[in-house]
């Protein structure tokens, strides 16, 4: 499959390393190695009555070609960090939003009925003004998990233009040379043409000469 028929795939939710068995610090030789030995296991021959089995060979294939790809690992390997940072986030988000309400229904079962009914509106509001600012906890963090994203993608973006750039300067220089190489030989021979008429002359001269 040709390099560009991966770029697709860059962006999806497929951890690519955990298919071949690698860690990001995986060289191309790794990548083939392990590519090798997790083909002959899930290669559909081998398991004729897994119905996903010509997929998972398929991924294999995908994986191989980025990971092998020094451009298509780099950008994989920016948006793979974007993802697991934001994971990572949300869960400490959500740990910390399960201890908060368990210290607050931790302290209403401490209080029990000894609150009067100002102190359970108290609690009430105290609550409230908790979940705001949960919500807003919540809010912020989804705000940087987004930029962070963006930038990450922004920076994918940056390096394929960069690459189709330097491809295309390339391919123009081969073409100008091409373009003037004969020029150069057209000139050569305009020059010997007229050191030809007149070496022709002079053997003709002496001959006439040898004649006479």
């Amino acid at each position: 499959m040709p390099t560009d028929e991966f770029q697709e795939y860059v962006t999806s939710p497929y951890d690519f390393y955990a298919l071949l068995s690698l860690d990001p610090s995986a060289t191309p030789k790794d990548v083939q190695r392990s590519y090798r030995l997790a083909s002959l296991k899930s290669h559909p021959d081998k398991n004729p009555d897994d119905p996903l089995a010509a997929s998972n060979f398929h991924l294999l294939g995908i994986a191989k070609g980025i990971l092998s790809t020094p451009a298509l690992k780099e950008q994989y390997d920016n948006l793979r960090a974007a993802k697991l940072q934001k994971q990572r986030q949300n869960e400490l988000f959500d740990k910390k939003r399960r201890t908060m309400k368990e210290n607050l229904e931790a302290r209403e079962g401490r209080a029990g009925g000894k609150r009067n009914r100002t102190d359970s509106e108290d609690e009430s509001e105290r609550r409230a003004m908790e979940i705001r600012r949960l919500a807003e906890d919540g809010k912020r963090r989804r705000k940087e998990m987004a930029e962070a994203v963006r930038k990450a993608e922004a920076e994918a973006e940056e390096l394929e233009k960069r690459r189709r750039d330097d491809t295309e300067g390339i391919s123009a220089k081969k073409s100008s040379t091409r373009t003037a190489d004969p020029k150069s030989g057209g000139a050569g021979d305009a020059e010997a043409a007229p050191l030809a008429a007149d070496f022709e002359a002079s053997i003709l001269e002496k001959m006439m000469k040898a004649d006479g």
